[in-house]
């Protein structure tokens, strides 16, 4: 099961081409409050048999907060381990994906130089980190979705956009080196790329952008 975040203006631009009926929801079978003092922010989850993968920013725990974290529960929804990511800057985790029994954070950073940046941090299913990446490319990132290409030696897919360029897609190797990365514009430097999949042997997005002041819905596909 996953679970994505998505922005309010293209989420009621799908409610309204859609016409889509309220219906009532369902009595929830578990609930669990968790975090800090004061802030605590879920931005994405991920649920297998061995356990509940979630990553959000904090700023009840760590210095220099904003910080990025993650909370994994086991099956049985007890906590199985917390930790909270700080590179000496801003740091928000925005979205997650999982791989082999590895956990990788996308977030974005006001660490480095054209800040803002983005980052992918690995992690085990005990919470111990196990690897991270700086990426910049250019002015004004935000990072808001990553998808692996399941292999032997996965490739990884990030999307986001940048203000006043446009959405991008960037595709890492094994190892999170940066292969290539794009930016495209669908219909202007409004657009946002705000989900990823990949399926078939190729990248799946979607996004919105501007027209009129009006959020308009739009997806495309990336060839690897």
């Amino acid at each position: 099961m996953r679970m994505k975040t998505l922005f309010a203006s293209c989420l009621l631009a799908a409610l309204l081409f859609a016409g889509m009926v309220t219906v009532a929801a369902e009595v929830v079978s578990f609930r669990r409050s968790y975090g800090g003092s004061v802030d605590d922010i879920t931005m994405d989850i991920y649920v297998d048999s061995n356990g509940i993968y979630t990553v959000g920013f904090t700023t009840s725990f760590g210095p220099n907060t904003p910080n990025a974290f993650l909370t994994i529960f086991n099956s049985d929804n007890s906590h199985r381990c917390s930790v909270a990511l700080d590179l000496g800057a801003s740091d928000e985790a925005r979205a997650l994906t999982f791989h082999n029994n590895k956990i990788y954070m996308l977030g974005k950073t006001t660490a480095g130089s054209t800040v803002p940046n983005h980052f992918v941090a690995v992690f085990d299913t005990s919470c111990n980190l196990q690897a991270i990446k700086l990426y910049d490319i250019g002015p004004g990132e935000e990072p808001t979705d990553i998808d692996v290409e399941p292999a032997a030696s996965p490739s990884f897919y990030v999307v986001g956009y940048q203000p006043g360029i446009g959405g991008f897609v960037e595709k890492l190797d094994s190892s999170l080196n940066m292969v290539w990365a794009k930016n495209f514009k669908v219909r202007d430097v409004t657009d946002v790329a705000n989900a990823v999949t990949f399926s078939g042997g190729r990248i799946w997005f979607n996004g919105c952008g501007w027209n009129n002041l009006h959020g308009r819905l739009h997806g495309g596909i990336w060839d690897p």
